[in-house]
């Protein structure tokens, strides 16, 4: 086999590798939002930037502080990514770790609402992942991680998800109306936090949206003492 004819045949192998490559990631517009209250983690900031570009995948980061509250900062984010038209809007909170291959795995998930994990507290009993029993979304004690998220790679179906590390679609946005983020105070003073009202909403669309968490995803969450 003379020079020209390998350098043909591995130029028909890229070909269809792309091709593969293609038909998972397609051709994706990234915007990658971390919001804050005031500040970032100089640690997030750098894993947001350490991660894995897939194939075929353009994606850009924004910061936006919450001057008036998480939730709307998070509404601008989906107003942008609207307009500017990005096929998917990835959420990174401001004390949260993300791993370099997080968003290469989110999105070869495909899934509307597709999510990483991480825990909730410094002392680990519980993670940012949720069922929903009744009326009140309770977290995944630490049991539930010990048999599911602590197994590498699993995909799992959740109710909702905190959004320290998630990707959605921006089309999900279209399935119902504005505000997308709400915190809700019910007479008892217990709180539905902006992240559990979007998904509370996701299950009450028709169809409903399903999120699915990758467990390989795992992130790190920095807590902070305040005297």
């Amino acid at each position: 086999m003379d020079k020209e004819q390998k350098i043909a045949e591995l130029l028909k192998e890229l070909e269809e590798l792309d091709k593969t490559e293609d038909s998972v990631y397609g051709l994706h517009k990234v915007l990658v939002c971390i919001c804050a209250y005031d500040h970032v983690k100089s640690d997030t900031i750098q894993s947001v930037y350490r991660m894995q570009t897939p194939g075929h995948c353009r994606w850009s980061v924004e910061i936006i502080k919450g001057t008036y509250g998480i939730a709307l900062a998070r509404g601008l984010a989906a107003y942008k990514a609207l307009d500017e038209q990005f096929t998917h809007l990835m959420f990174v909170d401001w004390d949260i770790v993300v791993p370099p291959d997080a968003l290469k795995i989110l999105l070869a998930m495909n899934g509307d609402v597709s999510c990483g994990w991480y825990m909730l507290n410094e002392r680990n009993t519980s993670g940012a992942l949720y069922d929903k029993e009744r009326n009140h979304y309770g977290s995944y004690p630490l049991e539930t991680f010990k048999q599911n998220a602590a197994k590498h790679g699993v995909i799992m179906p959740v109710d909702a998800c905190g959004f320290g590390c998630v990707l959605i679609k921006t089309d999900v946005f279209s399935r119902f109306a504005p505000p997308w983020f709400n915190f809700i105070e019910y007479p008892n003073r217990t709180l539905l936090s902006e992240d559990l009202y979007f998904c509370d909403n996701l299950r009450r669309v028709d169809p409903p949206v399903q999120i699915y968490c990758d467990t390989s995803v795992r992130c790190s969450h920095i807590k902070e003492r305040w005297l």
